[in-house]
């Protein structure tokens, strides 16, 4: 630690932090970045480019987990969710009810 001065202010010249910054850990993601970004075999795209085309083409060919794939980074993972089994009656009225509703709303303005 620096040694302080007079008046508590730190002595000119010297390093408040001798052992400077730590070193970065490897991360797995900068790399895996970095890895992407580099171009491809023929220099035209990248490498995450050809990844994607890859994956677009094995969806194109019917490949379930590659259609999967897609719609979970478009629209994210689909959560199950437990509802009550409706009656089909009822949800016809109700959708009734609310266009009733809609339809005087925009008459009375």
């Amino acid at each position: 630690m620096a040694k302080r001065g007079p008046k508590g202010r730190f002595t000119s010249g010297v390093s408040g932090n001798p052992g400077g910054r730590p070193k970065a850990e490897i991360c797995l993601t900068a790399l895996l970045r970095a890895a992407l970004a580099e171009k491809d075999v023929d220099g035209k795209r990248t490498k995450a480019r050809a990844v994607i085309d890859a994956l677009v083409e094995q969806a194109c060919e019917g490949k379930t987990q590659a259609i999967e794939a897609i719609f979970d980074r478009i629209d994210g993972i689909l959560q199950p969710v437990k509802t009550e089994a409706l009656d089909i009656g009822t949800l016809i009225e109700a959708v009734a009810q609310r266009a009733e509703l809609r339809k005087r709303e925009r008459t009375a303005d």
